[in-house]
C-alpha cells in the first residue's frame, strides 16, 4: 500500500488540502471509511493529517465503527437518500452517551471540520447557509448562484 498507493495522499496532505473522501470500497476486507489502519494510521498519525475525511456519498457503512475508525464527516447525512436517518446526528448523541464514542473524539471531528473552515476563509463572504437536505420543503430552501466570479 505505501509503496504505490498513498504517496499521493501524501503529496496531498503535503499542499495542505482541507479534506480527504473516502471510498464506497473494501480495503483489507473492511469498508474504506471505517478502515482505522487509512484513517487514522496513515493518514491521520504517519502524514500529520490536520483537516477533515468525509465520506462519499452513502459510502457510510456504520456510525460507532465509522467514527471511531477515522470517519469525521458523513455525507450527504442520511443513510439511504431521503429517509432522514442517519449515522451519525441522534445516533452518535446516543454513542457518546452510551461511552460507545468518547467525547474527545467528538470534538477532534469538530476541530477538524471547523479548521478547514477557516483555512478555506469561508467565514469571508460566502452567502449564508440556505439549504435543509432533510427539510426540502423549508421556506428557507432558496436559489443562491454562487458562479458570479468562478471564471477567474
Amino acid at each position: 500500500m505505501r509503496e504505490i498507493y498513498t504517496h499521493p495522499f501524501l503529496r496531498a496532505v503535503a499542499a495542505d488540502v482541507a479534506s480527504v473522501m473516502c471510498s464506497y470500497n473494501l480495503v483489507n476486507n473492511s469498508w474504506a471509511c471505517q478502515n482505522s489502519e487509512t484513517q487514522n494510521g496513515i493518514l491521520k498519525t504517519d502524514f500529520g493529517f490536520q483537516g477533515y475525511i468525509m465520506s462519499d456519498w452513502q459510502a457510510t457503512e456504520s456510525g460507532v465503527l465509522a467514527v471511531n475508525s477515522g470517519l469525521d464527516m458523513t455525507m450527504p447525512g442520511d443513510i439511504v437518500f431521503n429517509s432522514n436517518s442517519s449515522y451519525f446526528g441522534q445516533n452518535l448523541t446516543t454513542a457518546v452517551n452510551n461511552g460507545s464514542v468518547e467525547m474527545d473524539r467528538v470534538d477532534d471531528m469538530a476541530q477538524r471540520i471547523l479548521a478547514a473552515y477557516y483555512l478555506l476563509d469561508q467565514d469571508k463572504g460566502y452567502p449564508e447557509v440556505n439549504f435543509d437536505s432533510f427539510r426540502t420543503s423549508d421556506v428557507n430552501n432558496t436559489h443562491v448562484d454562487v458562479r458570479e466570479d468562478h471564471d477567474m
